[in-house]
């Protein structure tokens, strides 16, 4: 078959490289405030943690939520005769809020531990568990950094801090 010379493309079919694209100015238009703030919630989303993490969380919330259901149910109706609960029925109640208490990580241990060992499901599951609790609590401004249970206060404050130092303070709140 013989070769048949290729027609020379015309100027004005040029093909757009990448220096064209990243040299085009784009027309800048003024955005509004509130669509800046509900762009930059889209894209805390889209960017601060991978969309299939947050849904990993949100079940390992769920699934945390539905257990501390129960047991706080049984709690309250007394199955478990044990005298030498470290917590009393409030604090249970209270554990998985979005402010933890000072029985939070022993009751989400417990919760790792059902998962784990009675249900048989594997490490990666504790450590999911683990990080979906991090991030829940970690949407309460109070509960960043590192923390300690203070018992004079009764209230977590940053463990760099001296309970007591300063009259005026109030205890890590803003």
């Amino acid at each position: 078959m013989p070769r048949v010379p290729k027609a020379p493309k015309s100027p004005s079919a040029k093909k757009g490289g990448r220096k064209q694209v990243r040299n085009a100015k784009t027309k800048e238009t003024v955005t509004t405030i509130v669509n800046l703030l509900q762009l930059k919630d889209n894209c805390l989303l889209q960017y601060g943690l991978a969309k299939s993490t947050i849904e990993k969380y949100t079940l390992q919330l769920s699934q945390g939520e539905e257990w501390h259901k129960n047991q706080v149910k049984l709690e309250g109706e007394g199955v478990d005769q044990c005298q030498g609960r470290p917590w009393t029925l409030d604090q249970l109640r209270m554990a998985f809020d979005l402010t933890p208490n000072e029985i939070s990580a022993q009751v989400l241990s417990l919760f790792i531990a059902h998962m784990c060992f009675n249900i048989d499901l594997g490490k990666s599951t504790a450590e999911q568990i683990h990080a979906g609790f991090k991030w829940w609590w970690s949407q309460n401004s109070k509960c960043r950094g590192t923390w300690a249970w203070n018992e004079e206060r009764e209230m977590d404050r940053e463990s760099g801090d001296r309970p007591g130092s300063d009259e005026n303070d109030q205890g890590g709140q803003e």
